[in-house]
């Protein structure tokens, strides 16, 4: 059986580009967020994690393409409700990540699982 965490809203405020401090409450294997913002098409959603609730690092990935990023990039117009999950090897404190800030508050809801 898998174990979901409860949904929980992450804001970037205006100008930010870190959103403040998730507790998922327990470590989990992987993060979803669902991105409730419209957000520039040069931007891009990202998570910084931490194991302390402290020091907070951007998480990267390894992939094929070498870019080490594990970013999503936004498109022109990029709607409301996509999901994004980002394996993070049991992590329970996390934040979302902009590529550059915003011009209003950015609301984002982040689960563990």
């Amino acid at each position: 059986m898998s174990n979901y965490g409860p949904w929980v809203t992450a804001t970037v405020a205006s100008g930010d580009v870190l959103s403040d401090a998730v507790d998922l409450k327990e470590n989990y294997d992987s993060v979803t967020i669902l991105h409730e913002a419209v957000l520039a098409p040069t931007n891009t959603i990202g998570l910084s994690v931490s194991w302390d609730g402290t020091t907070y690092v951007p998480l990267h990935a390894m992939d094929t393409d070498a870019t080490g990023s594990a970013d999503l990039a936004t498109t022109t117009g990029t709607a409301a409700k996509a999901i994004v999950l980002y394996p993070c090897g049991g992590v329970q404190f996390v934040k979302v990540r902009l590529g550059a800030g915003t011009a209003g508050d950015a609301s984002f809801k982040v689960r563990g699982c």
